[in-house]
């Protein structure tokens, strides 16, 4: 589970390297070591909740399992999320810090600016992305320690 987490966590790091010029090789690169790392880590998670419950608690153990995938997956969406959002809009040229809501807004709003204003917003998203996917890493880094703590203490 551990090996799988840290895994995870390197994929992700990787994937901060990602800017507008990254090869797609590259980038593909980073995201099989990520799904290697969830390929290693959810089996044996799932297998230690229903290892650790009485057969008669089984379909409660799968419900709680299930359960806390979804508030994971959930929470990282929106750790990810916060972080592009405060880091993207601090990244914005000046013209349009304040306008712009979303990517996609301030490149539109880049197009009657040139080619240098446009460079900019999709800088300042590179950016905060980079700066999101090295948060969410340094998450599933510090999961990663509780839950080979949690599993060396049971033993």
């Amino acid at each position: 589970m551990g090996t799988g987490l840290f895994t995870l966590a390197a994929g992700l790091f990787l994937l901060s390297f990602a800017d507008a010029s990254t090869l797609y090789g590259l980038y593909a690169g980073a995201l099989l070591i990520m799904a290697a790392g969830m390929g290693l880590c959810m089996p044996a998670l799932s297998v230690g909740v229903m290892a650790a419950l009485p057969p008669a608690r089984a379909g409660l153990g799968s419900g709680l399992n299930s359960a806390a995938r979804e508030i994971g997956s959930a929470l990282g969406v929106a750790v990810l999320g916060t972080v592009l959002a405060g880091r993207f809009a601090d990244g914005l040229p000046p013209a349009l810090a304040g306008h712009a809501h979303s990517a996609g807004e301030a490149l539109s709003a880049a197009g009657d600016g040139g080619a240098a204003v446009h460079d900019q917003v999709v800088t300042a998203f590179t950016d905060a992305m980079s700066l999101g996917y090295r948060t969410v890493a340094l998450v599933v880094c510090v999961a990663a320690v509780a839950v080979v703590a949690g599993f060396r203490e049971g033993k």
